[in-house]
């Protein structure tokens, strides 16, 4: 496998391929830009990993997300807090919200708002199950910005 230059998210290689590396198992997998482009689909974790009103962190084509569960349906949004950049893997779900555990902000778990602006929005994936998979599309739902 040759490398031909470096691209965000992956390493190009050659004949339109390129090879995604996955930090947390340290692993490489190899696809077709094209593929990553029609079909941004991609398997997060398992049901049986997530537990209701657990907040469980996952990576997704290099994205950090927390994916969570509300009675039957999965969600996934951003895992970075708007406020001060906390991880929001380590608050809870409380009443149909996102609980920052460092500074108490409450996000919708449905949409993502901040409960007392609008305008601030975690950013949020659509998410499924299929079998026992969570699948989620890593196109952006919303956008927001989150500190460095």
């Amino acid at each position: 496998m040759k490398v031909a230059r470096h691209h965000k998210g992956g390493t190009r290689l050659g004949s339109g391929r390129v090879a995604i590396y996955n930090r947390s198992n340290r692993t490489t997998n190899e696809t077709t830009i094209e593929q990553l482009i029609v079909n941004p689909h991609r398997a997060a974790a398992r049901m049986s990993e997530l537990a209701p009103g657990q907040l469980l962190p996952v990576q997704v084509d290099g994205i950090e997300m927390i994916v969570y569960r509300l009675g039957a349906r999965v969600y996934a949004a951003q895992r970075r807090c708007l406020h001060q950049g906390a991880d929001l893997a380590d608050g809870m779900i409380l009443r149909g919200s996102i609980v920052c555990a460092q500074h108490g902000w409450r996000f919708d778990a449905e949409t993502g708002v901040h409960e007392m602006s609008s305008e601030n929005c975690l950013v949020t994936y659509r998410a499924w199950v299929e079998g026992d998979e969570i699948m989620i599309d890593t196109t952006p739902i919303r956008r927001a910005e989150v500190p460095r």
